[in-house]
Formats: C-alpha cells, structure tokens, sequence
C-alpha cells in the first residue's frame, strides 16, 4: 500500500515524508543538480522486452523539450518526475511505496479494453495509485495516437486542384497491381473479424500477412536492432504495401471506443487506403475521405464491389488521398508530448481513484461479434 502522510493537493493518495525522500537520494547519490532536468523512469518492461533505450534516441533528436532522461534504474525512483507502468504484465514483483506530490504515475496501454483484462494484475493496484494516463482513449492524459509516431496537421498553404498523385504525393499508382493486404497476428477475435475478411476474400483478393487464415503470407522485418528502423520510419513490409497495394484492412480485434491500432495511422505513411472495422470515431482520427469504413457496408460482398469500383476508376481512388492537399503527415512521437508536459507547471494534480474502473466501465466497448447473415 501507499504509505506516509497525505498530499494537501491529491488528498486520496499517500507519499513518504519529505525527510525520507531526501535521505534515499542522499543514499544512492543521484541527486540532480540541475533541476530544470526531467528523469523518465520505466518500472516495468514493454511486452517483456527492454526496448525502451530505442526511445532515447527518440527524444533526444526530435523533441523540442530534450531535457528529459530515460532510465530503468528502480533506484532513481525518488527523483524520477515520471514513472511508467505498462499494463502487459502478469504480475508486478513490485510497487513503489510512495509518490511525491510533484510525481506521475503513468499507466501505459494501447491495447484495446477487451485484450487487455487479463493481461494487468489489476487487484494489485491501490486506490488513486494512478495520477496519468497513456492509453488509445480520446480522454487520456496523454493520447495513444501520438504514441504511434503521426499528427495531422493543417497545411499553411493547401494545394488546390493537384490530382496528379505521382507528381504531388509521391505515390506510383501504376505499381498497384493488388487489391487488398492484412497483416494480423491475433487470429481469434470476439468480433470475429478473421470471418469478415474470409468472408470478403470471396470476393477480392486480400493477401493476408501472418498466421491467420487459409493460405497467409510472410513479410519478413529485420531482427537486429541495430537495422531497425526508428518507429516512425517505414519499414520493408510498409514499403511493399505502398509499392503494390491499393487497400489495406485496418480490421480491429474489438469494437472499443476511440480504439485504433498504430496500423491504421501507419497506412497514411505508406500511401495506401484504410479500410477500417472497428469501434472509433474514426472522423476524430483522421482527415474526411482519407479511409473507407467497413461498418458503412451491409455485407462483406457489398464493400468488397465497391473496392473493386475504386480500384478500376483512378478518379475516384485518387479522391481518398485529396486530405494530402490540405494536411501534412508530421512525424510526432508521444514521448515527446510526455518530456513536455513534465515541464509545463501549469500541469493540474489529478489521480484516478480505481483505475480500473476507468479503463473497463467508463466508456464499455461494444459486445459485437460479425456473423454471415446473408444468402448471396
């Protein structure tokens, strides 16, 4: 449990007293001089890897706010101004005993509610342990979509009448020789949306990369870190889908409010069309006319006639990368946003009394699951 006295501004939660923080710094020798420095400390691991030290190139060479320092040194806990926990953890060996008034506890989550219930020792978690939140949600502290490396953002001058693609977009239409790809590794979904797509596939071609369904293909994506690309780079995989594809199936493992995976924005880099099934409201995601909702579409076969509609008129695909004209694509990355709030002060104290609560009942997800209702 949280012990010590009780914060005056977040009366719900416990710290240790002042002279207890000062003698733990004293004792492992890390006290900060230079205090306009931010210290980011990661307790857990990120689906059981350490990959966290690939962030620090991350904010070193593109935040504006570069004073912030990552570490996974549980010892530098009492003069860390952030500490991250992510949820894909089955049980958690430990949790600090305290927090300063001044500190945040961020809990860390991408996944969508549904995947992730059993994946977070949630009983382990005392009241208003929580003070930030890192997740998809629209309502979070810090939003997941600048997590996955892309902002919108208005052009200050918007090209007007531009349809040549190749000429003003950087994309070679003529290589497009293939209509629909899905890269999936979680085969079984309560929504059944390995159904839809095997559903849809009668109808179209959809190659399907991984595991999932009949007759999957691989796309293979270098393992040494050290040709890895940054997360917000292309990769070999997003490049051959720019180069031959022309829709890519954003196809979401639940239908949870505002929940969009990091593929779905990572299809605008590589200049192809989403086709999205899934929870959010995707108007409050994306630029209008940049993505084709499945949910539009009574059946699999009727979205499956008008891709094929698009893919034999240029004119009308063309139209789905008019946002082009009018946003620009900025690289962005989360953890800068992070860096930055830790050095505004105007930053308001705030905790969250069950943090389960929060993520599971607040805004439920949908309990759907596709099924073919339809005689064709």
């Amino acid at each position: 449990m949280l012990r010590g006295k009780a914060m005056q501004d977040d009366s719900s939660v416990s710290i240790a007293p002042e002279m207890e923080g000062a003698e733990m710094q004293d004792l492992l020798g890390v006290r900060n001089s230079d205090n306009k420095s931010k210290t980011i400390l990661f307790w857990t691991t990120f689906y059981g890897g350490n990959v966290w030290s690939k962030l620090r190139m991350d904010l070193n060479e593109s935040c504006p706010d570069n004073n912030c320092r990552l570490t996974t040194d549980r010892r530098l806990l009492n003069e860390s101004d952030a500490v991250i926990f992510h949820f894909w953890q089955d049980k958690l060996d430990s949790l600090p005993a305290f927090r300063r008034p001044d500190q945040r506890y961020v809990y860390l989550n991408f996944e969508s509610a549904v995947r992730s219930r059993n994946y977070f020792p949630w009983k382990q978690i005392p009241p208003n342990f929580f003070n930030w939140t890192a997740t998809y949600r629209l309502d979070s502290d810090l939003f997941g979509k600048m997590f996955y490396g892309f902002q919108f953002e208005n052009k200050s001058s918007p090209l007007v009448g531009q349809n040549n693609l190749t000429n003003y977009y950087g994309l070679n239409m003529t290589s497009k020789t293939k209509m629909a790809a899905w890269f999936v590794s979680n085969c079984q979904t309560s929504i059944n949306r390995e159904g839809y797509v095997r559903e849809l596939s009668r109808y179209i071609q959809v190659d399907v990369f991984g595991k999932c369904l009949e007759n999957h293909k691989s796309c293979p994506i270098p393992r040494n870190p050290q040709n890895q690309p940054l997360y917000y780079e292309k990769t070999d995989c997003e490049v051959m889908l720019e180069r031959d594809y022309l829709f890519y199936l954003s196809f979401e493992n639940s239908f949870c409010p505002d929940y969009a995976s990091e593929k779905f924005f990572r299809a605008f880099q590589s200049g192809i069309v989403p086709v999205v099934f899934g929870g959010a409201n995707y108007s409050l995601l994306a630029p209008p006319h940049s993505y084709i909702n499945a949910r539009d579409f009574q059946t699999p076969k009727l979205l499956a006639e008008y891709l094929v509609e698009l893919s034999q008129n240029l004119d009308l695909y063309s139209r789905y990368f008019d946002w082009r004209g009018e946003f620009d694509l900025k690289r962005d990355s989360g953890w800068c946003n992070l860096c930055k709030m830790l050095n505004d002060p105007r930053a308001d104290p705030k905790s969250y009394p069950v943090i389960e609560t929060w993520f599971f009942d607040k805004y439920p997800c949908e309990n759907y699951r596709w099924t073919n209702t339809t005689i064709n």
